[in-house]
């Protein structure tokens, strides 16, 4: 019957019954009917309530478990201090123990309740409402991280504590306790990242529900413009889309509100003005139909209907403009993090090959052991940068979140047994770091060729073809983005003019200008791929003039060096552009004479041509590989690079 049920519109009304036969075939089958049932689907707002209502219980029962982790933690802090002063374990410590495993089962038993509980409410609101594919794909993301929040290590953990906690002696538990405090650490900052991304989800459907409501009532005040139906009916329907506006300036305060709560807020601009117009267009109409004065009301609410749209087009184009924005910092925060790991790989691969033919008493010992925890503290750095670049970026998963953590501890162990002068075994736990590093290094890798991909997709292509993104751009496309960042160049400028510049310095200056760069070089990139395409001689020259002036554009936003010269620099791409497009447009039917099979053999000696020079590289690289010098590691690592 659910099923059922969720076939219904929201706010839609049906009656009905049931019918019960017997099997008394001589008598036709008496039958009897039950009583007339009404059932009442939702209405958008109830289900709107609904999920708002579960998502903050959501909320709050992460937060209680949170807590619970926490004092968890200082619980198991105090036993470990303990057993420090004891000398072997007695039933008091065995059955603390079990306490303890008591309420680690119990929180358990919490989270899995809690990912029910949320894929069940977004299940149900989906079924009651259309979100974009974009909330249905980040719902998707927060689902699997609910999942993934009790890796399959914690739970043998606990079974395995579980099954010998009679058999433990003091040191084993001293071990179990210390590997079982740092699974809860991290099982702390997953639900507090959960709670982020929950939050963010929430906030998304949000602005999502605000543009359809607005969009609808725009719908409404425009359709009854145009009703020629008697002016009582016109009055009721006034009335009830004066509440309904009433019930969106609602919604957007709770937007508003909901936003400050994140700890990564989305620039969202002042509303009032525009909200403030509505009302007194929505009350002129009221006022006008009250008089009887039809022509008056209807001019007043196609002058709601055209606020209404300013109003929701004010809304998308915020939400796009936030989403783009950070997406190109994320992709920025993701390059620097990756950067930092690489050096810091090749810093502790120098301290291992350092350390591998070093004496004890040598004084170097001393000075590579404070160069290891400087390692690990730039480890820290990373550790935290890419915590917060979870609550922002899902892809990045609870394993890589641990994998960070397992460098800490790794690092950590190599320093202890430093101290003790235990080398080989600092050496084999530098082994685990290196390595655990460049698998960090390959996710973290993977993880922004996806969001490169995801950028690139989003670019409209001059064919509609089974990978969307893979064709090449529009010419008109990328004037079009070309004239937006221009805009924004202008807009900068002026700023700085006006004496605003200071308050533009540091992260935010930054910030503008690495989104602008980064979409100045998406631009000029999708460019180039026209190059092959272009066979028009004065359309070739203006496509490689365009891209010799976007160039120098990336110069100037990358020196912080917005000039007139910048802008005037802006209309000749501007320019050139238009040329480039009126040339693909003019070769456009020549293109589908062109002969397929002239294409195939010019594609042919193309890939014939780069596999001899690939294989000629191969031949050079293993000539190197075979006869080696004998050079020193720095000029060894640049005949690998060579």
């Amino acid at each position: 019957s659910g099923d059922i049920l969720t076939q219904f519109s929201p706010g839609e009304t049906i009656d009905f019954y049931f019918v019960v036969k017997d099997n008394d075939v001589p008598n036709n089958y008496k039958e009897t009917r039950s009583e007339i049932i009404t059932f009442n689907a939702p209405t958008f707002d109830e289900v709107e309530e609904n999920y708002e209502k579960t998502n903050q219980e959501i909320k709050n029962n992460i937060t209680a478990e949170m807590t619970i982790i926490k004092n968890l933690e200082k619980e198991l802090s105090a036993f470990e201090k303990e057993l420090i002063e004891k000398d072997s374990l007695d039933w008091r410590d065995r059955k603390r123990l079990e306490e303890i495993l008591e309420k680690q089962a119990a929180l358990e038993e919490k989270i899995d309740r809690l990912k029910e509980t949320s894929k069940l409410n977004f299940e149900q609101h989906n079924n009651n409402s259309q979100p974009s594919k974009e909330i249905l794909k980040k719902q998707a993301a927060l689902e699997k991280l609910f999942n993934e929040i009790m890796p399959d290590e914690i739970k043998e953990l606990y079974q395995e504590l579980n099954k010998l906690k009679d058999q433990l002696s003091k040191e084993d538990l001293q071990q179990k306790l210390k590997k079982l405090k740092l699974s809860n650490e991290d099982l702390e900052k997953e639900l507090d990242r959960n709670l982020e991304i929950l939050k963010q989800v929430e906030l998304d459907q949000k602005i999502e529900n605000i543009i359809t409501k607005i969009t609808q009532l725009e719908k409404e005040q425009n359709k009854l413009s145009q009703n020629q139906n008697d002016t009582p009916s016109k009055l009721e329907s006034q009335k009830k889309h004066i509440e309904e506006f009433k019930k969106i300036q609602e919604d957007i305060k709770e937007m508003k509100e909901l936003n400050k709560s994140l700890e990564n807020k989305k620039k969202i601009g002042t509303t009032k003005s525009l909200e403030d117009a509505i009302e007194r267009e929505l009350e002129k109409g009221h006022q006008s139909l009250e008089k009887k004065q039809t022509k008056k009301a209807s001019k007043s609410q196609k002058e709601t209907g055209k606020k209404l749209q300013e109003l929701a087009n004010f809304f998308e184009k915020t939400k796009s403009e936030n989403n783009e924005s950070q997406h190109y910092e994320d992709m920025d925060v993701l390059r620097q993090i990756l950067e930092n790991l690489v050096y810091f790989s090749l810093e502790e691969e120098s301290i291992l090959l350092d350390f591998q033919d070093l004496e004890k008493d040598n004084p170097k010992y001393v000075e590579l052991m404070h160069k290891q925890q400087d390692l690990r503290d730039a480890a820290k750095i990373i550790e935290d940068s890419l915590f917060a670049l979870s609550k922002r970026v899902p892809q990045v998963s609870s394993k890589i979140n641990r994998e960070i953590n397992y460098i800490d501890q790794k690092t950590g162990s190599a320093i202890d047994y430093l101290r003790e002068r235990s080398t080989l075994k600092a050496v084999q736990e530098q082994q685990f770091i290196m390595t655990s590093a460049n698998n960090l290094a390959v996710l973290l890798s993977n993880i922004l060729e996806q969001m490169q991909q995801d950028m690139a997709n989003d670019l409209p292509s001059t064919q509609q073809c089974e990978k969307p993104g893979k064709g090449s751009p529009k010419p008109g496309d990328l004037k079009k983005m070309q004239k937006q960042l221009s805009e924004h160049l202008e807009q900068m400028k002026q700023q700085m003019e006006q004496g605003e510049k200071n308050n533009m310095q540091g992260d935010n200056l930054s910030k503008k200008l690495v989104e602008m760069m980064a979409k100045q070089e998406l631009i000029r990139e999708s460019l180039e791929e026209l190059r092959n395409e272009m066979k028009d001689k004065d359309g070739l020259n203006s496509l490689e003039k365009a891209i010799e002036e976007m160039e120098k554009t990336e110069k100037d936003i990358a020196n912080n060096q917005i000039t007139m010269e910048s802008l005037l620099r802006q209309k000749e791409i501007l320019t050139k552009l238009l040329e480039v497009e009126q040339s693909m447009r003019e070769q456009g039917e020549d293109d589908k004479r062109e002969s397929k099979t002239a294409i195939s053999e010019y594609e042919r000696i193309l890939n014939e041509t780069y596999e001899k020079y690939e294989q000629e590289k191969l031949r050079q690289t293993e000539l190197l590989k075979t006869k080696p010098l004998q050079i020193n590691d720095y000029y060894k690592q640049k005949v690998d690079r060579y």
